[in-house]
């Protein structure tokens, strides 16, 4: 069997395996340089579901910085 065929199988493995916890299946994700599993439990106390976005919102606080480096004028 081809290197293909058994990432297809170990994937479809993997997603069969998940479907059957949804609640306690863990997301993947990039988390500074290194890959981080989560529970979907602790992504939803991260999660603003009425707006849709993350609650810890880091990239606020580079704002004053894209504006410094930016030539637009307020």
């Amino acid at each position: 069997m081809d290197h293909l065929a058994q990432a297809a199988s170990v994937a479809y493995d993997l997603k069969n395996a998940f479907s059957k916890t949804s609640s306690k299946s863990p997301s993947s994700g990039l988390v500074g340089r290194n890959l981080k599993f989560t529970s979907v439990l602790e992504l939803a106390k991260e999660t603003c579901f009425v707006h849709r976005v993350p609650l810890p919102q880091w990239w606020m606080s580079l704002l004053p910085l894209v504006s410094e480096l930016s030539d637009v004028e307020d």
